[in-house]
């Protein structure tokens, strides 16, 4: 009487795995040559190139025997073709990719060098504004023009050693100058 291990045991018994378990008739493999045996057979054609060869040329000759005949179907050829070209595709692609990172990298280097030096606040007006007035008229103040900063051309201070640009620079600082206009007495 087996135990319950060797009843749950999956591996078979060494009887069981002698056993044949389809039992066939004897089938005899005829190993006389036929009538087309020589034409078909690899074993009748002989290797090109000499007999007596070095190690490197008999891979050579192993591979080149192995691709010999994808060579010569069009299709194949034809694929290899497209292949060739999507591959220097494919490097100019990844040449590119990396010249753009390098590229990328050194402007940032030169962003951030730019960005540590000390630059005081610069900033450009817009043009003068006309007259307020075409004439001074006795007992009315003085005719004036004036003109604000060009947002886009104000440049913040960096660094620390120039001081800080005012805070209401974009919106308050406009400078007056007066017309030179004759005063019209009456």
């Amino acid at each position: 009487m087996a135990t319950l291990a060797e009843q749950l045991n999956p591996t078979p018994v060494q009887q069981a795995e002698n056993e044949p378990s389809i039992i066939e008739e004897e089938i005899v493999a005829s190993t006389v040559a036929g009538a087309d045996t020589e034409q078909l057979s690899d074993l009748s054609e002989g290797y090109e190139g000499s007999l007596t060869s070095t190690k490197g040329s008999s891979s050579f000759s192993f591979w080149y025997h192995r691709i010999a005949p994808l060579v010569r179907n069009r299709q194949v050829r034809v694929l290899s073709v497209i292949n060739c070209i999507l591959t220097i595709i494919n490097l100019f692609v990844i040449l590119l990719i990396v010249t753009s990172c390098f590229w990328l990298l050194a402007l940032k280097i030169k962003h951030s060098q730019l960005l540590e030096r000390d630059m005081p606040c610069f900033y450009r007006f817009k043009p003068w504004s006309q007259c307020s007035a075409t004439c001074w008229d006795d007992g009315e103040p003085m005719p004036v023009m004036q003109r604000e900063i060009d947002e886009n051309k104000l440049v913040m201070t960096r660094g620390k050693n120039f001081a800080k640009c005012p805070s209401n620079i974009k919106e308050k600082f406009i400078q007056k100058a007066p017309c030179n206009l004759q005063r019209q007495v009456y």
